[in-house]
């Protein structure tokens, strides 16, 4: 039985207003850390007071006086915090460039601070804003999928979306650019009014009450702006993720809806109700956002759904399926997208990208260059390649063993890291013990030596005894070279004239 337009709004107005909530619920929990970015520079403006206030104001020449050695000492210390909280190698080159300089002025060392206040409010907001619509885009874009294959009770295969495809969407510029680059301009559009605001203070003479009511004001103001660009983005990635629910389930045409209350700007009255075929919509012209903070969706239109049906059959290659009425989103999901290999991916690395980030930052930082190059091949390999993966981390164990060892000489050191990747570039694994063992080889009576090349030539054999500890051996011209069972990493070399008693013969 063909769904009624009532039927259609219901449906996709849950999908938006579940998101929107999303979205008040976060700008909800931004305001709470701008008023903790004000409270840390209202906290610097205080003890700039405190040191060079003069009957409560500070004028413009105080300011510009050049910082003594010990006050640059002062102010040294007290950005070793900012660098901590920063993370960032810009913000501190630029503070450790100031500090650089022998003449710098306590009004610049002021705004400084704050500069590192903001910069770490702004990172942080932009980090956690990526994730949310990245979030936000693939749970619209799914349920949207589900609600019009449950409606129509037809379903085709549709294409599942990983986490590189969905950031590639959300990075995606449209009327102003990128999100990123949007919230950094209002960063450096704030920077710059509490700039003013300061230099405004000295000039007149301000109390430092007065220039916190001011920097309080600006902050709100930077705060609203925020505020607004969030819910727009928002509303934008919102509208991308249902229309390409709509590519996918074959909907020609869409109807606008808006949110019909007092608050219902002009345009979107105007605009509700009228219908566009999916090739004529034009995002700020006839697809929601129509505006800032535009809170209208739009709702699949279908003329005749029998005919539609029909239609999407023949347009789908691939298998078409029927979706009962009476199944629920997490069954839906489960079925057909969770049982997606790809999507089971997409969704472990999306779960443990913060973790994920961590280690692959300090894998790259211990072994460089034989890192994966970028987070999601790191990814693809810890999650798809179970030999390779345990392989690299066996590798990430060794060279921390090799360059955490304190009685090594820098010399030593690198000759070990040599040597380790000379024999794992011919195919071998060394532990750092088995690496001493022949790095490490003493002269004497009975002493044989051996060179890389007589290593090479004993692992080319097969093995041919195994010892106490289920270690495989190879013991050929007087030369054991013990390895690991399972993972054929060599974990020691001794020098022999016959075979250990005990060994195992194979």
């Amino acid at each position: 039985m063909p769904k009624s337009r009532e039927y259609w709004k219901k449906r996709l107005e849950n999908i938006a207003d579940t998101q929107n909530k999303k979205a008040d619920d976060y700008i909800e929990s931004l305001e709470l850390q701008y008023k903790k970015a004000l409270a840390s520079i209202r906290r610097d403006l205080e003890v700039f007071y405190a040191r060079y206030a003069n009957a409560e104001s500070v004028n413009m020449v105080t300011a510009k006086k050049l910082l003594s050695n010990a006050e640059k000492e002062m102010w040294e210390v007290s950005f070793e915090e900012y660098r901590k909280m920063a993370q960032d190698e810009e913000l501190i080159n630029q503070i450790e460039s100031m500090y650089s300089k022998s003449r710098v002025s306590r009004l610049k060392a002021l705004e400084a601070q704050i500069m590192a206040q903001l910069e770490v409010l702004y990172r942080n907001l932009n980090t956690d804003l990526e994730a949310l619509l990245t979030d936000t885009f693939t749970d619209t874009y799914y349920q949207t999928v589900y609600e019009i294959q449950k409606g129509t009770g037809i379903g085709t295969n549709f294409a599942i979306f990983n986490e590189d495809a969905v950031k590639k969407i959300i990075s995606k510029p449209w009327k102003w650019g990128h999100f990123s680059s949007t919230v950094w301009d209002n960063k450096e559009l704030l920077l710059d009014e509490l700039e003013i605001a300061l230099s405004q203070a000295f000039i007149r003479g301000d109390s430092i009450d007065k220039v916190i009511k001011a920097f309080n004001k600006r902050m709100n103001v930077g705060y609203s702006r925020v505020a607004n660009i969030i819910q727009t983005e928002y509303a934008y990635i919102v509208g991308e993720a249902t229309f390409k629910g709509y590519e996918e389930t074959g909907v020609k045409e869409y109807e606008y809806l808006a949110t019909l209350d007092t608050r219902t700007s002009t345009i979107c009255r105007d605009m509700d109700g009228k219908v566009f075929k999916l090739s004529e919509k034009v995002v700020w012209l006839n697809y929601p956002p129509l505006h800032c903070r535009c809170r209208s969706t739009t709702v699949p239109y279908f003329e005749d759904e029998e005919f539609y049906g029909k239609r999407i059959a023949r347009d789908h290659e691939g298998k078409v399926y029927y979706v009962p009425e009476n199944m629920t989103y997490h069954d839906w999901y489960d079925k057909y997208v969770k049982s997606n290999p790809k999507e089971l991916l997409a969704e472990k690395k999306h779960q443990n990208r913060h973790a994920d980030k961590k280690q692959y930052e300090n894998y790259k930082e211990l072994i460089g260059k034989e890192v994966p190059k970028s987070l999601d091949e790191f990814q693809n390999l810890k999650y798809t390649d179970d030999n390779r993966w345990e392989q690299k981390k066996r590798e990430f164990e060794t060279i921390a063993k090799i360059k955490n060892k304190e009685s090594y000489s820098d010399t030593y050191r690198q000759k070990m890291l040599d040597t380790y990747y000379d024999f794992r570039n011919a195919g071998y694994e060394f532990t750092d013990h088995s690496l001493n063992r022949f790095l490490g080889q003493k002269t004497g009576k009975g002493k044989k030596l051996f060179t890389k090349e007589d290593l090479l030539s004993v692992l080319g054999e097969k093995a041919n005894y195994l010892d106490g500890d289920e270690r495989v051996v190879k013991f050929y011209n007087d030369i054991a070279v013990i390895q690991n069972k399972d993972t054929k990493e060599i974990v020691s070399i001794v020098t022999r004239n016959k075979p250990k008693e005990g060994w195992e013969t194979l």
